[in-house]
C-alpha cells in the first residue's frame, strides 16, 4: 500500500464486481488510513480489510490469487508457493521491468484496469475450480530456464 495508488477505489470496485462467493482480503500493512476506510465497508463475507499482519506468508499460501504490484519480494514468495500472481500498477523503472519479465515468461498475469483485474481474477478462480489440487508452482523453474536460455549458448 506504499505508493500503490488509489487502493481504496480499486478494492471497493473489485468487491462490487466480483461474484458473491469470492472473499476479497485487503492487506493494508502500515497504511492505517486505508485499513480504516476499507473496514467501514467490510462485511467479512465479500470484503475483509486488515492492517499489518504478522503472518503474511499464511495469507499468501491460502490465497487463490495474489494481486500485487510487481515488486520483487512478495511476488517471488507467491510464485515460490505456487500461488497465481496478478500484477498491476507498475511504477516506472524496476517494477516495469519485473512486470515485463514475469509476464513474458508466463509466470504472472497482469491487468491495468479495474475491469481487467476483475476479469483476470474471475478466470483464475475458474481455473482453480478445475484444478482442486492447486497450480503446479513451476514459476521458479520457468524463470530459471528463461535465464539459462539467455545465458548459455544453445
Amino acid at each position: 500500500s506504499m505508493g500503490a495508488g488509489h487502493m481504496d477505489k480499486l478494492v471497493l470496485s473489485l468487491a462490487k464486481k466480483l461474484p458473491e462467493r469470492i472473499l476479497l482480503i485487503a492487506l493494508c500493512g502500515s497504511n492505517r488510513r486505508l485499513a480504516e476506510k476499507l473496514q467501514r465497508h467490510a462485511d467479512g463475507k465479500k470484503l475483509l480489510a486488515l492492517g499489518f499482519v504478522d503472518r503474511l506468508s499464511d495469507y499468501m499460501e491460502a490465497a487463490d490469487i495474489w494481486l500485487t504490484k510487481p515488486g520483487g519480494l512478495s511476488t517471488t514468495e507467491a510464485l515460490h508457493k505456487g500461488t497465481p500472481v496478478l500484477l498491476f500498477n507498475a511504477v516506472q523503472g524496476v517494477e516495469t521491468r519485473n512486470l515485463e519479465f514475469l509476464t513474458e515468461t508466463g509466470c504472472c498475469s497482469s491487468a491495468d484496469t479495474i475491469d481487467g483485474i476483475a476479469g483476470c481474477i474471475r478466470e483464475t478462480i475458474a481455473a482453480c475450480d478445475l484444478c482442486p489440487d492447486g497450480f503446479d508452482g513451476l514459476a521458479c523453474d520457468r524463470i530459471c530456464k528463461y535465464i539459462l536460455k539467455k545465458e548459455l549458448p544453445e
